[in-house]
């Protein structure tokens, strides 16, 4: 009853227009004093052929609605599913609704791949913080808890679960910038007091070197610092770390194992590890690639000079004013 009722409504002015007509056959005869049997049979007669269409045009009506009944909820294959038609104006709808199935399919693959992306890491993430983990638990087990030790895994936990957090708000970076002007030492500093633990165990010699204020956001440069730094300390077994710069540009090096000519190009690249990341099977390849995204996000270039077991050093070079951050 519903769909007859529709039908009604969608077809109204058809069904006005063949009244008026009948209407029109039978009463201007009739008024004129016409002969009305001949009036009767030409209204016989289109109403014959109107029921005809109108039976055609039912049937169709009644396929276009099963049609779209069929697909409702299915939205990835609605613009292949749905009724040809020769109509202007359907025609316009149709178009309109590929262009939205478009962007839903766009939209819909983003979403899967930044879920497999999501899957990826945290499937990595959680093996490398096990590693940690069941290192405190064998000190504690044993009884004889070694300080130093302790502080070390207790701090690669730290910093794991630190770059979980990193990661989700990587996904979504421009709203969570704040820029304001930042001191570039203290970021320096706030980033050398977070890898105290492991310069200490690793006694790795610091030279600080810098000055100067930008305009960027304070927390993600910190994270920046932080991250080239923990590599730097990571890679590297003797000598130290060097940092020095102003508003222009920053550089971190170090006497570390360094990076082979041909893996500078990709170290950036999402999982790769390259030939220092055979060398240390715990490597990612994700934090450099956070660096790069964060890096992007506040317009800072960086660039790589690394020669092996002579050291590595990461310069970033910042923008000049609010306008290159912007464009």
């Amino acid at each position: 009853m519903d769909k007859l009722f529709g039908y009604i409504v969608h077809r109204a002015p058809f069904l006005i227009m063949y009244a008026i007509a009948m209407l029109m056959c039978l009463l201007i005869p009739y008024f004129a004093g016409g002969d009305m049997d001949l009036a009767a049979y030409t209204a016989e007669l289109i109403t014959f052929f109107f029921v005809c269409v109108l039976i055609v045009d039912i049937k169709r009506y009644h396929k276009k609605m099963r049609m779209l009944d069929e697909i409702k909820g299915t939205l990835t294959a609605l613009s292949r599913r749905l009724p040809k038609t020769a109509d202007p104006i359907e025609k316009s709808y149709t178009e309109l609704i590929d262009e939205i199935c478009g962007e839903y399919d766009d939209i819909s693959s983003r979403l899967i791949s930044r879920r497999q992306d999501s899957l990826e890491y945290y499937t990595l993430w959680i093996h490398q913080i096990k590693t940690p983990i069941a290192a405190l638990r064998l000190l504690l087990e044993q009884g004889d808890v070694n300080t130093a030790i302790a502080r070390q895994e207790l701090f690669k936990i730290e910093q794991y679960a630190q770059m979980a957090l990193r990661y989700i708000k990587l996904e979504d970076i421009s709203n969570d910038i704040v820029l304001s002007p930042c001191n570039i030492e203290d970021g320096v500093k706030s980033a050398l007091r977070t890898l105290a633990v492991p310069f200490v165990y690793k006694k790795l010699s610091v030279e600080v070197g810098v000055s100067g204020c930008v305009l960027t956001d304070k927390k993600w440069l910190e994270f920046i610092i932080e991250q080239l730094l923990s590599n730097a300390v990571k890679y590297t077994h003797t000598g130290g770390i060097r940092l020095y710069g102003d508003e222009k540009a920053l550089c971190i090096e170090d006497t570390g194992i360094g990076i082979k000519a041909e893996d500078i190009p990709r170290i950036f690249e999402k999982g790769y590890t390259g030939y220092n990341g055979r060398i240390d099977e715990r490597a990612s390849g994700i934090g450099l690639y956070m660096v790069k995204r964060a890096a992007d996000a506040l317009s800072i270039r960086i660039e790589v000079e690394s020669r092996l077991n002579r050291g590595t050093r990461f310069t970033l070079y910042f923008p000049k004013n609010e306008r290159e951050i912007y464009k």
